[in-house]
């Protein structure tokens, strides 16, 4: 009986050889490349960021057909704000290796970060052809963890001179014990927080004995102007702050949480560790949907939103009646 034969070749690069060199074998056919391409690596937003520690993530998508060697996360210190502009110092410089060496995703816990530090990093993979990198991400460490009277714990950033929660509040009781009644419930409260209204968050009608508003004790529901002191920061001009409507240019961007699975922009980098997350608002008006997040001041009817997809920053003053919107808790 006549066997069928098939061909398997050896693809040789035309400029040094100028020949393929093929062989008969039974059964089937296909191409061995001889020399493999570089992997190609994603770099992921930090999560789980604290005081000293964050889990950061990549990704193989492709191997380059060669064997992946080594990948991880090549790590650098920064003490400089990209806020300015300034592109990454590295007197800090160091990679960290995951046990990945297949295509795939991959994640490194670093547990020995600095309080308050700005890190740059890119996830990088290595085959025989050389090591790739991913787009180079940037991760804020917190600067405290505080606590509220029910015992929910918010990681603090510092932006400027201002200590903020790099979380919303999840508060049901005020400082003193008394319960919040003008909030919203929701089964995301775990991840964006409670919505208060804006006589809840202020604490209006309710007779305190330590605090003033909804915060913790030694924090405060911010004015709005903390809010643009905040604001002014980002690198929105003077002129802008007062404002009703969208602000700034891109300054949003450096405000939101950079994990792809919340805002959805094309554009964040969280680069002052302020992690707005889209939790949106409690209302029954039909537009409400249009802002995506808003956070009370305890000016009377100011407050501040971002939109997805958008760059910009929304000041505003006309808020629906009753309106649940988050609360960012700013130190005394």
């Amino acid at each position: 009986m006549k066997k069928t034969l098939f061909k398997f070749c050896l693809v040789m690069p035309a400029i040094a050889f100028g020949v393929t060199a093929c062989s008969k074998i039974t059964k089937f056919e296909y191409f061995v490349p001889l020399f493999p391409d570089v992997p190609s690596v994603i770099t992921y937003a930090p999560d789980e960021v604290t005081t000293n520690t964050a889990e950061l993530n990549g990704q193989i998508t492709y191997s380059g057909g060669g064997n992946i060697t080594e990948s991880g996360i090549k790590i650098y210190e920064s003490g400089i704000s990209l806020v300015s502009g300034s592109s990454p110092a590295s007197p800090f410089n160091e990679i960290r290796y995951s046990d990945l060496t297949t295509e795939g995703g991959f994640s490194v816990f670093l547990a020995d970060l600095k309080p308050n530090t700005t890190y740059h990093y890119r996830a990088f993979a290595t085959n025989e052809a050389g090591t790739s990198y991913g787009e180079m991400k940037v991760l804020v460490t917190s600067y405290s963890r505080i606590s509220d009277r029910e015992g929910n714990q918010y990681q603090t950033i510092k932006i400027g001179n201002q200590v903020w929660m790099r979380e919303n509040l999840k508060s049901l009781e005020y400082p003193d014990g008394t319960n919040i009644a003008g909030n919203c419930d929701s089964p995301d409260n775990l991840v964006f927080g409670r919505h208060y209204t804006w006589q809840a968050a202020k604490g209006i009608g309710i007779n305190f004995t330590i605090n003033e508003d909804v915060c913790p004790d030694g924090w405060h529901v911010p004015s709005d102007s903390e809010w643009k002191e905040l604001l002014k920061y980002t690198g929105i001009p003077s002129d802008q702050l007062s404002t009703i409507g969208p602000v700034g240019t891109d300054q949003a961007t450096l405000l939101k949480d950079s994990r792809s699975n919340y805002w959805h922009d094309k554009k964040t980098d969280n680069s002052t560790g302020f992690s707005a997350l889209p939790s949106g608002i409690c209302s029954s008006k039909e537009d409400s949907g249009l802002l995506q997040a808003a956070f009370w001041t305890s000016t009377p009817n100011i407050y501040y939103g971002f939109q997805s997809g958008s760059e910009k920053i929304i000041r505003g003053n006309d808020p629906v009646p009753d309106a649940g919107f988050s609360v960012r808790c700013v130190q005394d």
